[in-house]
């Protein structure tokens, strides 16, 4: 496993300045709390200088995501199946994987997609891995089993500020479907020679057109 972004062996390891890449749309798979864990974790292995490069899928119209997370060959359905043939395999479930279906909404509120199971009907599963521990569910009960969460620039300043980091930089594929993020220590954030460190809130302007250009 690689050394975490706060670890030493990872911290003196390369030679600054250094930057800390997170691309591919990964953070929007992680909850709003897990994100903001992560930030603050990336903002405390950086030094003055260091940069974080992110990436993150970009608000568009949610007919499109809904449709291609419900793919007409249904391939994202048996992916998201086999989350029931592994708890079958791993943890002993005794699961009927036909007695759910799949099912994909948007979330309007956090502008994310939500992957889910629906179960057909009212049943039990017992996880035989577990001690036997029983796991109960209605007719039409979701259990979800990932989420992918879409960006406006500005949202994701308030988010990277939260954690004490600036955006600096902004980049968008001419579709705008695609962000890349370039993050700094906030000013007000950095140590003062004296070693103290400032908590007033400097956080950036919304990211404006000027912030976008073209890869």
């Amino acid at each position: 496993m690689p050394p975490s972004p706060t670890s030493p062996r990872c911290r003196n390891s390369l030679p600054a300045p250094r930057l800390l890449a997170f691309l591919g749309g990964g953070f929007g798979n992680l909850l709003p709390s897990e994100r903001s864990a992560f930030l603050t974790s990336v903002r405390t292995a950086l030094d003055p200088g260091d940069t974080l490069l992110l990436g993150v899928r970009l608000a568009k119209d949610p007919t499109a995501i809904v449709a291609a997370y419900n793919d007409a060959d249904g391939g994202t359905g048996r992916f998201n199946r086999n989350v029931l043939a592994r708890l079958s395999r791993e943890l002993g479930a005794d699961v009927d994987l036909d007695s759910f279906e799949h099912v994909v909404v948007w979330d309007v509120d956090h502008e994310r997609i939500e992957v889910q199971l629906r179960s057909r009907r009212e049943q039990s599963v017992t996880f035989h891995g577990l001690g036997g521990t029983l796991v109960h569910f209605e007719a039409g009960e979701d259990l979800r089993t990932a989420l992918s969460a879409t960006f406006r620039p500005e949202g994701l300043a308030d988010e990277l500020a939260v954690s004490g980091l600036e955006l600096t930089h902004w980049w968008t594929d001419p579709d705008r479907l695609y962000g890349v993020a370039l993050a700094a220590l906030d000013n007000a954030l950095r140590p003062s020679p004296s070693g103290q460190v400032s908590t007033a809130d400097t956080r950036p302007p919304p990211a404006e057109e000027p912030l976008v250009g073209d890869w």
